[in-house]
This record gives structure tokens, sequence and C-alpha cells, in this order.
């Protein structure tokens, strides 16, 4: 049997009419909109052969380009045993990277839904449509910032994944696992990224009480025109010393970027791990770095501008006193103050420094710990007393001069003082008139 398409049918109807001269060649070759050289050769063919003639002769035959069925086999176990729940076009790059079969996404799609295997990333009905909002020009002119809590080590615990996004390129800045959304995990990834890119000239963030006071209490326009502002948290603080500008939103689609960043690790990063037999947050944040330097290569953008909008960090920045929690605190005996139920003294070179006692200063405790004094646009090393008394004494008197205060006078046991009776205060009116 041999079938025909419908274009052959009109190859066979043509020819015929060829051959019984009811057309030329050159209405043959305008019909079939074929040159005279192949309208001779379909003749040709069709006199010799007949209908056999018509198709074209690969018809049937392997091109050389397919791919045997052996390897078709060989992905669909794979896929199977080794990359169950994997997204196709992840799957796809994991092929090429370490299994040197390189395929289009579309032929391991085909490959895998012909074997039955459905797509974990199959499209479903689409919600609301958001108009994206369009990318800023310059690499680090907005870094979007959030933490995404999920189930990231599959073991029913939920961890809190602390990252960035640059609007421009869509590169993701350093990330961080912890157990909770917390000032600190935000302190090491804005340090991580300003030691390898600079300092960035925006930061967008959701109305969270790390990056905003919560408070439900807006100024009037009388106490803003007296120069009163709300005030900052710790990390609001940290960023007004870079001069980083910030923006909050509650609405997740106005850092949709970050947003969808998170979808994507949630796949991507999970499986990774999961075949990596990461189990641990250590271990989770050792593995960070390379799975990020490996995703910003595949999908990181050319931005619109050449120009870089990362900022150099400064010899004048010491992002360990920027990046810390602050308090303010009073001095006591002009020399020390208590900060976390602890008690300091201010050392300047070694020395003990003295203040007015109730002098406020600004004390900071940096990520490693360290607890430092900032007063008058310096920073002061700090020095932790355990026994407050002792110390003053040892210390700060010594070096201000000042002698301790002298105790009373006790007399011995045997003093005569002791063994005197006392003396009425009107014994010596009443001596006196005896006398008289």
């Amino acid at each position: 049997m041999i079938l025909l398409s419908k274009y052959e049918q009109r190859k066979i109807e043509v020819i015929t009419k060829l051959l019984n001269k009811e057309i030329t060649t050159n209405e043959a070759c305008l019909l079939l909109s074929l040159s005279d050289r192949q309208i001779r050769r379909i003749k040709n063919e069709f006199n010799e052969k007949g209908v056999k003639g018509i198709p074209h002769k690969s018809r049937g035959k392997s091109t050389g380009k397919g791919i045997d069925d052996k390897t078709k086999q060989y992905i669909k176990a794979l896929y199977i045993n080794e990359f169950d729940g994997w997204n196709f076009s992840h799957f796809t790059e994991t092929l090429s990277e370490e299994f040197n079969i390189h395929l289009s996404k579309s032929k391991v799609y085909s490959i895998l839904t012909d074997a039955g295997i459905k797509s974990p990333q199959a499209k479903k009905k689409k919600g609301k449509i958001h108009p994206s909002r369009k990318r800023r020009e310059c690499f680090g002119e907005l870094i979007q910032v959030d933490a995404s809590k999920h189930d990231w080590l599959l073991n029913g615990s939920y961890l809190h994944l602390h990252g960035g996004i640059d609007d421009a390129t869509g590169l993701v800045m350093p990330c961080y696992f912890s157990k909770e959304e917390t000032t600190k995990s935000y302190y090491i990834i804005s340090k991580a990224m300003y030691e390898r890119y600079g300092i960035p000239r925006e930061l967008y963030s959701d109305n969270r009480g790390t990056f905003y006071v919560n408070n439900k209490k807006e100024l009037t326009i009388e106490e803003e025109l007296a120069g009163k502002r709300l005030p900052l948290t710790n990390f609001g603080s940290a960023m007004k010393d870079l001069k980083i500008t910030t923006h909050s939103t509650s609405c997740p689609m106005a850092k949709g970027r970050i947003e969808r960043l998170w979808r994507t690790f949630q796949d991507r990063l999970i499986n990774e791990m999961k075949r990596q037999g990461i189990k641990s947050i250590e271990e989770a944040n050792e593995f960070l770095p390379k799975f990020i330097e490996n995703y910003n290569s595949k999908f990181a953008l050319r931005p619109y501008s050449n120009k870089n909008a990362f900022r150099k960090l400064d010899d004048s920045y010491n992002l360990d006193y920027i990046l810390s929690w602050r308090k303010e605190v009073s001095i006591h005996k002009n020399c020390y103050f208590c900060f976390q139920n602890k008690y300091y003294l201010i050392l300047d070179d070694n020395n003990v420094k003295t203040f007015t006692t109730k002098q406020k200063i600004d004390v900071r405790k940096t990520l490693d710990g360290q607890v430092i004094a900032y007063f008058n646009n310096s920073f002061y090393e700090t020095k932790i007393v355990r026994d407050i008394e002792a110390e003053v004494k040892q210390m700060v008197y010594e070096s201000i001069k000042v002698k301790p205060t002298t105790t009373a006078h006790k007399p011995p046991s045997n003093h005569p003082w002791r063994n005197s009776k006392p003396i009425h205060h009107n014994q010596k009116l009443i001596n006196a008139m005896n006398t008289n």
C-alpha cells in the first residue's frame, strides 16, 4: 500500500495530463510550482515506476540525525531514577553539563512525555495578569531584597533563605540560610554584596520590622515641618550611613523579580541540594555560592546601560561598625556604661576614657560580637567589667588621679572613750547648780 499526500495526488494528476499532452511542460511547472528539470525528472520516474516514483525516496528512512532508541531509554531511566520531580528545562541542562547529552528542551520534553511522564512545571490556567515593571538601566541601580520561608531541606522544618536580585540584570546577589528572618541574616548578605560588587544606589524591600519601624501613628504635617522623623531600625540606620536610598512595599507584585526568583529556587535549588545529599543548614550555606554562580552564568542579562551604579567601598567605611546593632546609653561615674546587662569601660589607646556622668553615647555590637562606643564621630574600643567596684578602684581612680573615699575611723575596743560613761546633755548645768 502506498500512501500519498494531497500534493502527491495532485502531482499524479498533472503528470498524467502532461503525458497525455493535455498540458505543456511550462503549464505543469506553474501548477506544481516546480522547475522544468524537476518536472522532467518526475515524468521519467512516473513512466518507469508508476505511482511508486511519486513519493520521496527517503520516506520511511532514518535521516541519521535522530536519537536512537537506546539513548531514549537511557534518558527515561535517568529521569525516573535520579531526577524525578525536576522540571524538564533543568533536566536538559544537567544532561548537557554532566552526561554530555546535548539535546534541545523540546526534544527532551517529547521523549519524556511520550513515555507518559508529566512535566512538574506544566502550565496552569493563568490568573490575573500584572504587567511587568520596566527594568532599571544600570547594574547596581536597584537591588530587591527579601526572604523566602520554605521547607528547603525537605525534612519538615522551615528555613528562611535571605537574598537579593539586581533589577537591571537579574543577577542574584549572595544568599544566606537561617532559621528565622532576622536583621543579622540581612547584614550577612549585605556585607557579602558590598565586598564583592560595591554599595548599590537603592534598595527595595517589604514592610517588615527589620527595615522599618511598624508604627501605626503617622506624623502630622506640623511635626514634619518641625523636622521630626520616625525612628529608624538598626538596618535602616546602617543604610542611612551608607547613603543607600530605601523603598518598601506591601504588595508582592511590586517586587516581582525577587518573588519569581524564590519560585525558581524552590524548584532548582531544592532538587540540587537533594541530589547532593545536603541535610543541614551549614551544608546548605556552603553549597549556595557555587549554585548561585552557576545560576547567574545561565540567566543573568545584559543591562540597558554599561554604566555601573555600584559605588566602591571607601576606606572610611568600616562595615563591621556600620552593620551593627545600636543603642544609646548613659555614662555612669564618668567612665562606664551598662549594655545588655553587662558593664563596659571605654578605652582610648588602652587607657580609660572619661566622660561626663549621664553623658549619652552610641553603643554598637558587630556581627562577631564586638562591643564598641561611638562618640563625636569617633569609635572607641571597650572592655567588659566583671567586678565593677574593683575595676573602678584599680583602673579609673588611678588614671584620673582621684583618691578613693576614706572610711570612718573606728576606735579599738580598749579605747578610753568606749570605757567612759555616757554624759547627759544637761549634766554640766546640773553640776553648776549643785555647786551653787
